[in-house]
């Protein structure tokens, strides 16, 4: 229920600030920010990682394997920080959750400026997306995770510089982030593709992925040795694809509105075309995911680019008055949420707050 209640207040609040516009609207983002900011802060026990995070704050010379082996500098200095001040454990989360919140509400921001409206980003982004749950547990990649977005639209705006020192920022923090850096140079060379061709390649992408699992031993070689162990569990989970797979008909949903009919939409063509280059290429990740035990490692830093189909299905269907194929798709948009939450509550979809003890 705390959930459905941070969830629902920042997107009304969103709503409202958006519907009522006033030049202080950067300022008052203030107020969704801390509501965002004190669940993953204040958590108490959620999901499996909060009892691994305690450990390495209080066990002696723990983090430097971080240095050392990770080579997670910020992730390493953080943490001595905190000890050399003798603040207690949970600090930590509260830490994290300041620059996971800092991250998320840049991205707002930074989307607004195309015109997106910012209460409809976040609603997608929380209720279809997994990140905000699985930060309570994934406190270093999440961060990396939430960098990524920022990261490709400064690439898109062609402010190398900060693109670098943000690159630099995610990757001392989590190593994994070094995947999104080799893969920039694919996105920014399909910028060129037409539409057409985009579609082309996101219905070849999955046999390009199998292909990848049939032949994964050839591939192991080119993967950072760090990773070799993800690559080598394996475990067949259908649960998995069934959960991950759900919202694949609206991907091509979206492409059907996308190929054939008048562009329709309030915000920047050009940004959307760049999301549907990043979408195109790794909307079918979460498939190496069925497969290996990756515990989402890879398929997590493109969960974000669901949004932005359904993003253009929603507005479009609104634009042109379809209210009943919009209810129908926001109502089966927000079913599988409910079921997570309510319903199924695990891991770190079940909450618990240092408040409620």
């Amino acid at each position: 229920m705390f959930y459905l209640m941070i969830g629902s207040a920042i997107t009304f609040y969103l709503y409202y600030l958006e519907k009522y516009k006033t030049k202080y609207t950067n300022v008052l983002l203030f107020i969704p920010a801390l509501f965002y900011f004190i669940g993953p802060a204040f958590q108490f026990h959620v999901g499996t990682d909060y009892s691994s995070y305690i450990w390495i704050y209080e066990t002696q010379n723990r983090i430097d394997l971080y240095y050392h082996l990770h080579h997670e500098y910020f992730f390493y200095y953080l943490i001595k920080f905190l000890q050399y001040f003798a603040l207690p454990s949970q600090s930590i989360f509260i830490v994290f959750s300041f620059i996971h919140t800092v991250l998320m509400f840049t991205i707002l921001i930074m989307l607004k400026k195309y015109k997106f409206k910012m209460w409809l980003i976040f609603f997608l982004f929380f209720i279809v997306s997994t990140i905000y749950f699985n930060q309570m547990n994934g406190l270093r990649q999440y961060v990396a995770v939430l960098s990524t977005p920022i990261l490709l639209i400064l690439v898109y705006e062609q402010k190398y510089f900060k693109s670098i020192l943000l690159a630099l920022f995610a990757l001392f923090f989590h190593k994994s982030f070094l995947m999104i850096i080799l893969l920039i140079p694919f996105f920014l060379f399909l910028k060129r593709f037409d539409n057409k061709r985009l579609f082309q390649l996101s219905l070849m992408m999955p046999f390009v992925l199998f292909f990848f699992l049939l032949f994964k031993q050839m591939f192991i070689g080119f993967i950072p040795s760090i990773y070799d162990m993800y690559l080598n569990r394996s475990g067949f989970n259908p649960m998995m694809l069934i959960t991950k797979g759900y919202y694949v008909v609206f991907v091509y949903y979206f492409w059907y509105l996308y190929l054939n009919k008048t562009f329709i939409s309030s915000f920047d063509k050009n940004i959307f075309k760049f999301m549907t280059v990043v979408l195109s290429i790794t909307w079918c990740i979460y498939l190496i995911d069925v497969n290996m035990s990756t515990y989402g490692r890879l398929f997590q830093y493109f969960n974000f680019f669901y949004i932005f189909p359904l993003y253009y299905i929603i507005e479009r269907e609104f634009i042109e008055k379809n209210y009943k194929n919009l209810v129908f798709i926001v109502a089966a948009i927000i079913l599988p949420f409910f079921l997570k939450i309510l319903v199924f509550p695990v891991r770190e979809y079940s909450y618990n707050s240092m408040f409620m003890l």
